[in-house]
């Protein structure tokens, strides 16, 4: 053997293909995705999922994020002598219109103030207010003095007789004491 031989040492890089994409958008506004990718017509995927696009291959993928200025729901894709041409048309203008809403209803004073008055002849009548709680109130003006005839008149009674209901007979025996 000789003693000047040295083994040498061989470093081999495996190139994977790179997906170099261009990007253009025509006139009408439609995206133009194109890469030139020969031979991997069989492994070939394009994908949507959101607003993310892939397009992918057995070894490598590459990814983009579409606007929204762009419609994914119409995309077109063809692949013809080794280049894949991925083609996203622009979304439709989207028009919002508004409805015209009649105006709010404004009630006057004196319309809110017979609205009350009739919920409070409703409580008088109900038995809900008593008559001393109406005075009050016309006492100090919240309520006008003609509420106080709508207040029922209630009679007491002529004579309250005090007594025990049913009285209970109790009756005591007390032994009488026994000689013996």
């Amino acid at each position: 053997m000789n003693e000047n031989f040295r083994p040498m040492t061989l470093h081999v890089r495996v190139i994977v293909p790179r997906f170099v994409f261009t990007a253009r958008e025509t006139e009408d506004g439609t995206l133009i995705l194109t890469a030139d990718l020969p031979g991997v017509r069989d492994s070939l995927k394009v994908t949507i999922q959101g607003r993310d696009l892939t397009v992918s291959t057995d070894e490598i993928e590459r990814s983009f994020t579409v606007g929204y200025e762009y419609d994914l729901d119409k995309i077109e894709t063809k692949y013809e002598d080794g280049v894949l041409t991925v083609s996203v048309p622009p979304a439709p203008a989207r028009v919002i219109t508004f409805k015209e809403q009649a105006p709010a209803k404004v009630e006057t004073k004196d319309e809110f103030d017979a609205k009350i008055m009739a919920w409070t002849e409703d409580l008088i009548k109900q038995g809900a207010l008593t008559k001393a709680q109406v005075e009050a109130r016309i006492k100090d003006g919240s309520m006008p003095p003609n509420m106080l005839s709508l207040v029922p008149e209630t009679k007491a009674p002529a004579k309250i007789e005090a007594g025990i209901v049913n009285p209970v007979e109790m009756v005591f025996e007390t032994p009488t004491p026994t000689t013996t």
